[in-house]
């Protein structure tokens, strides 16, 4: 029961508290892009939740191979650059082949869900605070969630950030922001957690 309770505090705690939005401000600005269109949210959240998975698995098959090489965490981000490269050609490719009449539409929400910091910042994230290959597709695969809950809970009052109503100095992406860090105070207090990264 001990183990039960620590994998469901530990997913609590990775969606929500060390959610890549609320808790890292990583990836800010692809979700302002991307919560505008209410359309295309579920694909989208869905390419960052695979690409956040598949890239942290390559990232661990890169440190298994490479991990031990005392340059290691000089080429690091090369590697890791190359990783979401090859993906996003793969998931572009696969996608023209699936969706080939609304291809135009979706290339561009893949452009924001691969190149997005919050890709990268899983990455390298887990490189330091993970050490199994379960660990990396876990934490990938809950970074995503979380990202998308966080899309999700900002789309939400999308239309109020951009509201006429607001004012004209805090309407779009100030406003945006100042409501993300408003819900990251809340997510903190609610988890009462800890970031595991340190400097």
């Amino acid at each position: 029961m001990a183990v039960f309770r620590s994998v469901i505090a530990s997913i609590i705690a990775v969606i929500f508290a060390e959610n890549l939005i609320f808790g890292r401000g990583l990836g800010t600005s692809a979700l302002a892009a991307a919560a505008k269109k209410k359309g295309a949210l579920a694909g989208y959240s869905l390419s960052v939740i695979f690409m956040t998975a598949a890239a942290n698995v390559l990232s661990w098959v890169t440190e298994y191979f490479f991990g031990d090489d005392a340059n290691y965490r000089y080429y690091q981000p090369v590697f890791y650059i190359c990783i979401i490269s090859v993906l996003y050609f793969v998931m572009l490719f696969a996608m023209w082949k699936l969706k080939g009449d609304r291809f135009r539409q979706i290339r561009n929400y893949l452009h924001i869900s691969a190149f997005n910091c919050a890709v990268m910042g899983v990455m390298l994230l887990t490189s330091d605070i993970c050490n199994s290959f379960a660990e990396y597709l876990v934490y990938g695969l809950l970074s995503g969630i979380g990202y998308a809950f966080a899309v999700f809970m900002v789309s939400a009052v999308c239309d109020r950030i951009y509201s006429d109503k607001a004012p004209r100095s805090f309407r779009g992406f100030p406003l945006l922001l100042i409501y993300i860090g408003i819900l990251s105070m809340a997510f903190f207090v609610l988890t009462g957690h800890t970031l595991t990264f340190s400097y």
